[in-house]
């Protein structure tokens, strides 16, 4: 059987000793089983170099299925008016790597707008990369 955590992870009674999150120095918290989502400032349009595309992440265009180049995927979802809300498990023990082309990843998506010019996403989850 595997281990209840990963080897390597602290103990649970050592989770939450240190607050290492910058955004909690202010002594600010969110409620519990909420995130925390930073609000974009004055000062973060000053320092983007192109505001009209500030925030915009490069349009490439996507693959919908898994036949292209050995890039494997799932997916699931779900569309509808309005949601108030979004949770996943992603399970992390041991992912690997062998060369420097190859990476793993595991996130979850929460999309407002079309794949256009109005897409928005939070994104949460882990990458592993070669030399990482």
């Amino acid at each position: 059987d595997p281990p209840d955590r990963p080897n390597g992870e602290l103990p649970r009674t050592r989770m939450f000793e240190e607050n290492s999150q910058i955004w909690s120095m202010s002594n600010e918290f969110c409620p519990h089983g909420t995130v925390p989502i930073r609000r974009t400032s004055e000062k973060d349009f000053l320092r983007a170099s192109n505001v009209k595309r500030f925030g915009k992440k490069l349009r490439n265009p996507i693959r919908r299925d898994s036949s292209t180049n050995g890039h494997e995927h799932a997916v699931e979802y779900v569309s509808g008016d309005e949601y108030y809300g979004a949770k996943a498990s992603i399970n992390v023990w041991a992912p690997r790597v062998s060369n420097q082309f190859e990476f793993s990843l595991s996130q979850m998506w929460v999309i407002a707008g079309s794949f256009g010019d109005d897409l928005n996403t939070i994104e949460a989850g882990w990458q592993v990369f070669f030399f990482f």
